[in-house]
C-alpha cells in the first residue's frame, strides 16, 4: 500500500513489539524501513521543474539532460511504503 507518511502514522508497525497496551504505529519516513515512491517524468511538478531548469538553464527544449538532472532535484516524493514487505506492486 502506497501512502503518505501522514497516512502511514495511523497504521501500526509490523516490527514493532511492545509490552504496553497500545501498539506502536508506523513512523513513516523516520523509519529506516521506508521507502520513497520515485517521482515520474510525467508528474505535473517534475514537468514544471523541468521547464524552470530549462529556462534558468537556457538549453533548447529537444534537448535538456543538464535541466532534467536539476529538476530531478528539485521535486521531493511524498509517497512510499513500508519496505519490509517488499514493493507493492
Amino acid at each position: 500500500m502506497i501512502l503518505t507518511p501522514e497516512q502511514a502514522s495511523s497504521l501500526p508497525c509490523p516490527v514493532s513489539r511492545t509490552f504496553a497496551q497500545a501498539q506502536a504505529t508506523c513512523r513513516g519516513a523516520d523509519c529506516i524501513l521506508w521507502r520513497w515512491q520515485p517521482v515520474l517524468a510525467s508528474d505535473p511538478r517534475v514537468q514544471a521543474a523541468l521547464r524552470a531548469r530549462i529556462a534558468e538553464t537556457g538549453e533548447k527544449p529537444l534537448h535538456h539532460p543538464k535541466a532534467a538532472a536539476l529538476a530531478r532535484g528539485d521535486v521531493a516524493p511524498d509517497r512510499g511504503w513500508c519496505g519490509l514487505g517488499g514493493r507493492p506492486e
